[in-house]
């Protein structure tokens, strides 16, 4: 196996070579195949390796995969990832479909043993992983999806703890927040590939882990480490292409109560982050864009702003959460500390929930959220008085015109 990687190594070196797509042909399995003098080592080498991992039972992918690593290793390899890169895409494109998944756990596993290296040591390991899982497909990793997400989450946590160690460098602590961007980003790219309901449990598994508390700054760091997490995981929901999932699947009890608890936190960026999520789950419609407080009723009868149509189990839905919905927007736009990003966020999923559930129900929910902002706004010193009742005449004017769908299309 040393022998193989040499040659592949060398030959990389001198020219990248594409990876293959499949498992190619090996030497000796054309009509030449007593003519081998004129085969490349490093091609030769990679017809080797590729036929090698193509035969390997489950039970051998360990095996095939030790050596791999090692050889990285001893080779100092890693950074830049360029030839691991290359390695594992010849992996991926030749190995089994039912144990693709034991090469990619092989290779979190390896990140456990540099877990003291250095920062852009990790990356490279991450980035790795990353475009392993890139080529496998959706079944292959189905059975480790959520052993792979703790791994990265056990990792991301260590790199926020090194962050906050008294008198850490600063050269450091830049190389951390990059390695911790990076496992922002692989956490994207694992999702992708994955099925809504896949997305939705992940998330809720991510949520089971953001701090209770928030009276540390590693807290608040992981805290919104997390939800970056989230927000990739959920920006890569397809309800746009499926727009018959339901609410009741996207927002099951796991996911929405944490995400309502959040809507309220102390921190106004955890705040605006919740309610993008909101707005990447519930907008199955690509309405949320249009949607904004500061527009007059000319400009929204311009927007071509789509209305759900109404089913039977997100009206269901939305009786028995709907008044907990509304209370937890009306909490939030009531926060004291608000940014204009607060007020804009909110807004857009109170009006989400509208063009998603498009029932009287919803509409009389938004109307008495309204009013009760427009008493409070009057009797209180407490908020942005100016704004407050700017978001009651836009939730007005929303109103007035989701009465009149003869110019709006609907899907």
């Amino acid at each position: 196996m040393r022998a193989l990687l040499f040659n592949i190594h060398e030959g990389f070196t001198n020219s990248v070579q594409s990876p293959s797509q499949g498992r190619s042909m090996s030497p000796w399995e054309g009509e030449n195949s007593d003519v081998t003098s004129d085969i490349d080592p490093d091609q030769l080498a990679r017809h080797v390796l590729q036929d090698l991992v193509s035969r390997a039972s489950y039970g051998q992918i360990k095996s095939l995969m030790m050596p791999l690593l090692y050889f990285i290793d001893n080779q100092k390899l890693w950074v830049p990832n360029k030839f691991p890169t290359h390695c594992m895409s010849l992996i991926m494109h030749s190995i089994q479909m039912s144990s693709a998944y034991i090469a990619i756990a092989q290779l979190l596993g390896h990140l456990e043993e540099h877990k003291d290296a250095s920062a852009k040591l990790r990356c490279s390991i991450v980035e790795v992983v990353s475009a392993a899982v890139s080529i496998a497909s959706t079944e292959s990793i189905g059975p480790t999806i959520l052993e792979m997400f703790g791994s990265l989450l056990k990792y991301l946590k260590m790199s926020v703890d090194t962050c906050n160690i008294k008198n850490v460098d600063v050269e450091i602590i830049r190389e951390e927040e990059e390695f911790q961007d990076t496992i922002v980003q692989s956490v994207g790219h694992f999702s992708r590939s994955l099925q809504t309901y896949q997305k939705i449990e992940i998330c809720t598994f991510l949520l089971q882990n953001v701090p209770s508390t928030t009276d540390t700054e590693e807290e608040v760091q992981f805290e919104s480490i997390l939800l970056k997490c989230i927000m990739k995981i959920t920006t890569s929901i397809n309800t746009n292409n499926d727009k018959s999932i339901g609410l009741p699947t996207l927002f099951p009890l796991s996911l929405i109560v944490p995400l309502q608890r959040l809507s309220l936190s102390d921190s106004p960026k955890t705040r605006t982050m919740t309610q993008q999520i909101f707005h990447s789950i519930l907008d199955r419609h690509n309405n949320h864009e249009k949607v904004m407080p500061t527009v007059s009723l000319g400009e929204l009868q311009e927007e071509n702003i789509f209305i759900g149509p109404q089913k039977k189990q997100d009206v269901l839905f939305f009786k028995r959460n709907g008044p907990e919905v509304y209370f937890h927007l009306y909490e939030s736009i009531l926060k004291e500390d608000n940014d204009l990003d607060n007020y804009t966020c909110t807004f857009r999923t109170a009006v989400l929930w509208c063009l998603e559930v498009p029932v009287d129900e919803v509409l009389i929910e938004l109307i008495h959220m309204a009013f009760g902002l427009q008493d409070e706004a009057c009797s209180s010193s407490r908020i942005n008085v100016n704004i407050v009742h700017s978001l009651v005449a836009a939730f007005l004017v929303f109103a007035s015109r989701y009465q009149e769908t003869k110019r709006w299309t609907s899907t």
